[in-house]
């Protein structure tokens, strides 16, 4: 089992749509990513302007096929060209909602409090990290993603 922070675009996904109707979603498996295992963990970092990590969620799933009906009915995308792509690619992610990071502990997962616990700060923007090597980091993840878990 694997830890990635993957990084979500708000500019380019409704972050509000990201597991609203349930706990499982599609998530699009670009080319050039690390190719995630069942069971990897995946904290879901929102990019600028954000900063901040706002899911933890596990792989059920990897490969999965689905047409533009099932992608539709639950996609977080902004511009209809991003869900054709998908659709295209047709290499997807089943992931699972473990924890929402409750507002008011997002800030102890902003970039620059990670970077103060391990994280390096020039990650490249945009492509997953494997972190899993890095257990300070995990571990202060953990604390306050532990600290007032709710979903």
């Amino acid at each position: 089992m694997a830890t990635f922070i993957i990084p979500v675009n708000p500019r380019r996904s409704f972050l509000n749509e990201i597991f609203k109707d349930g706990n499982t979603l599609l998530w699009i498996h670009k080319r050039g990513y690390p190719k995630y295992q069942e069971g990897d963990i995946l904290y879901m970092y929102i990019s600028s302007p954000v900063k901040e990590i706002y899911f933890k969620a596990r792989v059920n799933r990897t490969n999965v096929q689905a047409n533009l009906e099932e992608l539709s009915e639950r996609s977080t995308w902004i511009k209809e060209e991003d869900l054709e792509e998908q659709v295209r690619n047709n290499n997807n992610d089943e992931i699972e909602l473990i924890r929402k990071v409750p507002e008011n502990l997002r800030s102890q997962l902003s970039i620059d409090a990670l970077s103060s616990n391990g994280f390096m700060k020039n990650f490249p923007f945009g492509k997953p990290v494997n972190i899993s090597d890095n257990e300070r980091l995990i571990h202060y993840i953990e604390s306050v993603i532990e600290e007032k878990n709710s979903i």
